[in-house]
């Protein structure tokens, strides 16, 4: 489990947050984008990875002007 985005206290955009854009840089490549990546091995043992992992966005939406 991981989170969706790493805890930080300013915005993603900021100049100051570069650790948490790291984290999720070397999140994505180990997860899909490079050769070792745990999507790339499950397929290489002639599996579908979408049958053995899946990932979902664990968060909570909160309401603007009473709708959500």
């Amino acid at each position: 489990m991981l989170p969706l985005i790493p805890g930080f206290a300013g915005e993603l955009d900021d100049p100051e947050a570069i650790m948490p854009r790291l984290i999720m840089h070397w999140q994505l490549t180990t997860i899909i984008k490079s050769e070792g990546s745990l999507l790339k091995r499950i397929a290489a043992l002639g599996r579908d990875p979408s049958q053995y992992i899946n990932f979902y966005g664990l968060r909570t939406h909160g309401q603007v002007g009473g709708k959500i």
